[in-house]
């Protein structure tokens, strides 16, 4: 499902990441442990084709970082759900209208993309916050919201940006369940944290220590 050949990203005189390669299987739930500047959110821009490796090559499924064309990206990145650290959130939006906004881009009829929003909200226990804007949200809830619209179109690949960073232990835990649902469902997910207490949690842990991927904790 994701493959990275021998990945080195520079930027200037700075790696980012040096020399990686990793397989991440359909249906398999990897957790990114490194501390904050060890590479993490570039390792998830790199899958995610928002940035390309400096040398080496990364595979998602059918395409290639070496060969995509812009076309190819955006045909990429509507099978991706992307949950961001800083959210994304439209703030002239509704709650709902944030979720929806990847239904809307799939030209999902209106019937079917109400029940999967109301659904996700659901999923992240914000069912009936739809109407809001974003600023009438806790961090929190506004996390929750960025998590609903990642799941909402039911990805292949789920790319998590520290996504239980502002919840507390036991929402955390619920909203790591619905991840493994997704991964039982046959989503491949990669979770990028520095919270040990999610170690468990994955089938597989790989940590990001000066550019260099090592496995295990």
């Amino acid at each position: 499902m994701i493959e990275f050949h021998h990945v080195t990203k520079k930027y200037g005189d700075e790696i980012a990441l040096d020399d990686c390669s990793l397989k991440v299987a359909q249906g398999e739930m990897l957790v990114l442990l490194g501390a904050s500047g060890t590479g993490k959110s570039t390792f998830l821009k790199l899958i995610a084709f928002e940035d390309r490796p400096t040398s080496g090559e990364v595979v998602v499924g059918a395409f290639r970082s070496t060969t995509a064309r812009p076309a190819q990206v955006q045909k990429l990145r509507r099978t991706l759900g992307i949950i961001y650290q800083d959210f994304k959130l439209l703030p002239d939006r509704s709650v709902f209208e944030n979720v929806a906004l990847p239904l809307r881009i799939a030209g999902l009829g209106r019937k079917d993309l109400h029940q999967r929003v109301e659904e996700a909200l659901e999923k992240v226990e914000l069912g009936g916050q739809g109407a809001k804007r974003p600023r009438q949200l806790s961090g929190g809830q506004q996390q929750r919201v960025a998590v609903a619209r990642a799941l909402v179109h039911r990805p292949t690949v789920l790319l998590a940006d520290e996504p239980t960073g502002n919840l507390d232990h036991e929402v955390s835990a619920r909203i790591v369940s619905v991840f493994r649902t997704l991964k039982a469902s046959g989503t491949a997910v990669v979770l990028a944290t520095y919270d040990l207490t999610l170690i468990e949690k994955g089938d597989r842990v790989v940590r990001l220590e000066r550019g260099r991927l090592k496995e295990g904790a």
